[in-house]
């Protein structure tokens, strides 16, 4: 509450109204940090009915990691072939290609693309858990910027 009176003070010494300036009382109120960056890691496989947690990186816009919690929205871009919920899990459905997104407050999103492989049968289960093992590799995702006042131009 005292955060929002002295935004609310500081606007009102500059002839600012209280609408153009309550997305910058909302995002004070939260403690959430500016997030530039948004990075994901999962594997690029994953066999129908599996699920990966995806691994996330933040970067603040001096390109330092960012270690307090920030709430991201998940979404693919294919549900018939994985979802992702709150969390970052993602359930692999069907065999198909999806990109998982991560969406941070701030704009700035981060997504990956996944394969998802028909689930191995009962009698090849054994051998192909150990084969995936050995050549399933997490891959990271590409960032995309957003371009407001509040973040530095690169």
């Amino acid at each position: 509450m005292q955060t929002k009176r002295k935004i609310a003070v500081f606007a009102l010494l500059l002839g600012l109204t209280i609408p153009s300036i309550a997305p910058l009382a909302r995002a004070a109120t939260a403690n959430m940090p500016a997030v530039w960056a948004v990075s994901i890691a999962l594997p690029a496989t994953i066999n129908a009915g599996s699920t990966a947690k995806a691994q996330v990186t933040l970067m603040d816009p001096n390109g330092a990691a960012i270690t307090s919690p920030v709430t991201l929205s998940w979404s693919s871009s294919n549900a018939s072939v994985a979802t992702v919920d709150q969390n970052g899990l993602v359930t692999a459905v069907a065999p198909g290609t999806a990109t998982i997104t991560a969406k941070a407050p701030s704009g700035s999103t981060g997504s990956i693309a996944i394969q998802v492989l028909a689930a191995p049968t009962q009698s090849a289960t054994s051998s192909t858990s150990a084969s995936n093992k050995k050549t399933s590799r997490n891959h990271t995702s590409e960032t995309k910027h957003t371009n407001n006042k509040d973040s530095k131009k690169h």
